[in-house]
């Protein structure tokens, strides 16, 4: 019994330990992580929201059916290229001053106030960590300057921006294809109309042409009755008249009116 209370124990201790181990591992990684985290990282994704939106407001501009076009973007895309490159890489000027017997006297930098910003930052947050060795890495100086907010810009602007413009427009080939529909029903619709009155008339022609003939077809159905009617009281005169001559083929026959002579 006590075997087994020493063996959950010392797994106990076991676990903690390793845990221990790894709860302060990500610690650390989060504090030397951290300068990178808020002037690298976070950097990159507010420009690439920032690109990505200019591009889906000024670069995607409505046609005249009400459909997205990305012509703007054959403008925009180079002249944000060329003004990334104009702004952060013409002429840098950051540069380490040293002596012959390599001792470093300074450093010439193109935006001093970042690197200033940068450093403080950095040395703080080292400080503060409960790791000795990012403490000793609190005095280390390190340059951040023009060229490397220019490798995030183009990092946005190749990248994150993209992404985030072709995250906005997806939804562009339904919309598109809804607007073009839209546009057709509203120029068809005149012709559409046209041709509807135009069947709506020959309906209703034919309707009083059907009428017509119908009415026609009983009022000749009538006539027809009607000299049947009058056929047969003629043919009963002619036939009981004493004064109609009556020919011999007459006389052998059962009346003179049911042969063809008539």
């Amino acid at each position: 019994m006590s075997e087994g209370r020493n063996e959950f124990f010392e797994n106990m201790v076991l676990f903690f330990i390793v845990a221990g181990l790894v709860i302060a591992g990500l610690v650390y990684v989060l504090y030397w992580f951290w300068p990178y985290i808020v002037f690298y990282i976070l950097p990159f994704i507010f420009g690439s929201l920032l690109i990505g939106g200019f591009f889906r407001i000024f670069a995607v501009t409505p046609g005249p059916q009400g459909t997205a076009h990305y012509f703007g973007l054959n403008v925009v895309y180079p002249i944000l290229i060329f003004l990334v490159a104009l702004i952060f890489f013409a002429n840098p000027q950051h540069a380490l001053i040293e002596t012959r017997n390599g001792n470093v006297l300074g450093v010439v930098l193109d935006w001093p106030e970042v690197n200033e910003v940068y450093n403080k930052w950095r040395a703080d947050t080292y400080e503060n960590s409960p790791f000795k060795s990012l403490q000793r890495r609190a005095g280390q100086s390190v340059i951040y300057d023009r060229a490397d907010i220019g490798w995030i810009s183009l990092w946005c602007l190749f990248l994150g921006g993209p992404l985030f413009f072709w995250y906005l427009s997806r939804g562009d080939r339904e919309s598109n294809a809804a607007a073009i529909k839209s546009k057709v029903e509203a120029d068809t619709k005149y012709v559409r109309d046209r041709v509807q009155e135009r069947e709506d008339k020959i309906s209703a022609i034919i309707e009083k042409n059907v009428s017509d003939l119908k009415r026609k077809l009983t009022e000749s159905e009538w006539i027809r009755e009607k000299l049947e009617r009058e056929m047969q009281v003629l043919k009963a005169k002619l036939e009981f008249s004493p004064d109609v001559p009556k020919p011999p083929e007459a006389q052998k026959s059962g009346g003179l009116l049911d042969k063809d002579i008539l």
